[in-house]
């Protein structure tokens, strides 16, 4: 894997990340570390490109990396994958997604005095503060209710003022003036969960523009209706797409016939390029020319950018020109620098407890922002020799508030 790291020696400032690197050569002990990743699937770009950093920090550590894939949506899954990798020999178990039954998985490994750590989500506040004490809880890096929340609402805003705002731009040729919106994986909006932020942030810019969605409180999202005030831009344009993930072919079926509508935007929660390119299989993805999804900088997204007239699947012959709010690929290798410290007596605690560091993400609403981020996501690495000198929780966050993409860009050209 190409990659840029960004090295440190003895007491040098970081310049390009505002970071000093006391002591890098921490003495680290030289246990066993063997660290186990709940993860997502293996074929996705964007767990592709995390694996890809684990792995090569893992060889800069000289520990190793053992994965278990979640399947379903059964929570109890989750905790049977933390006790397939600690059967396996794991010393720390990291949940790498969003899920429910993170819970479980956190319990688990502090019974059993296994590290547990979460990355890419967070549990909520009363589970974070429950067990936040233990030396085992690594705690959490990621981004927080109000970054997820806060991202989406720009996204869903973007699209609203872009077709229907003052000073709105042309529909999209061969797409109607419906507006989609997609809460995938939302689990109920009385759990705490990072779709359920998201999803917040879209009907919270929706009210702004006097949309409200009623029947949210049914898992099933096929059976959420909008109502609009009378001098709503939006009234009677808003369509939602399919949600129950127990039932794929169901959603499939929901959500085609919402994108046959050939909607001018679609915005979403998730991985909108997992998803998406299930439709295209159909083909029944419609003219949507604009998307707007929260996911990584892969180049799984390239394909959206321009019409592709040699692909294989026709659907992705229409150009398509997403919002992404995305995270580079080194956004986790943190995590397996904090579980190997703490495997190895060094652990970064936060006054003693877990801690708790908050990652912004980068947003690109055009091709050339895309392939700057992208870039940077592919080829920037912090490494060991960063990530030896930080022995400080106020180090750690200064890596992400400093990680913007304009100074990552500078580092990797």
């Amino acid at each position: 894997m190409k990659k840029f790291v960004y090295a440190l020696a003895g007491t040098a400032l970081c310049a390009g990340l505002g970071v000093l690197a006391v002591g890098c050569n921490n003495n680290l002990s030289n246990e066993e570390a063997k660290i186990g990743f709940i993860i997502a699937g293996s074929s996705g770009g964007e767990i592709q490109a995390f694996k890809a950093h684990w792995e090569s920090l893992a060889e800069e550590y000289d520990a190793s990396v053992v994965y278990e894939n979640f399947q379903g949506q059964d929570p109890a899954y989750y905790k049977e994958c933390a006790e397939k990798l600690v059967a396996a020999g794991c010393n720390a178990v990291i949940c790498n997604f969003e899920m429910d039954g993170k819970e479980s998985v956190l319990e688990y490994c502090i019974d059993e005095e296994v590290y547990v750590g979460y990355s890419g989500s967070t549990v909520s506040d009363s589970t974070f503060n429950e067990y936040k004490d233990s030396k085992y809880f690594l705690g959490q890096i990621a981004p927080g209710a109000v970054e997820e929340q806060a991202q989406a609402y720009k996204m869903t805003k973007y699209f609203v003022e872009l077709y229907y705002g003052t000073n709105k731009i042309a529909l999209p040729d061969g797409t109607t003036d419906k507006f989609a919106v997609w809460p995938v994986d939302f689990h109920g909006i009385t759990l705490e969960h990072q779709m359920t932020y998201r999803y917040k942030g879209i009907k919270q810019a929706l009210t702004e523009y006097g949309v409200t969605i009623n029947g949210d409180n049914d898992s099933d999202s096929s059976k959420w209706t909008a109502s609009y005030t009378n001098d709503s831009i939006l009234k009677d344009k808003v369509l939602i797409m399919g949600n129950n993930m127990a039932d794929f072919n169901a959603l499939i079926a929901q959500c085609g016939a919402i994108l046959g509508q050939n909607p001018c935007a679609v915005v979403t929660t998730c991985n909108g390029n997992m998803l998406f390119n299930q439709f295209a299989k159909g083909p029944i993805l419609g003219k949507a020319t604009r998307f707007g999804t929260i996911d990584a900088f892969v180049t799984d997204y390239d394909k959206w950018y321009v019409a592709d007239q040699t692909a294989e699947v026709a659907a992705f012959k229409v150009a398509h020109d997403p919002y992404l709010v995305g995270k580079f690929a080194a956004i986790n290798e943190a995590i397996f620098a904090v579980a190997v410290k703490a495997i190895r007596g060094q652990a970064i605690r936060d006054n003693g407890k877990a801690i708790d560091i908050k990652q912004s993400y980068w947003i690109a609403t055009s091709k050339t922002e895309f392939e700057a981020a992208k870039a940077v996501s592919s080829k920037f690495s912090w490494g060991k020799t960063v990530f030896d000198g930080i022995t400080t929780v106020k180090q750690l966050q200064d890596l992400y508030t400093n990680a913007t993409l304009d100074k990552l860009a500078e580092q990797v050209k």
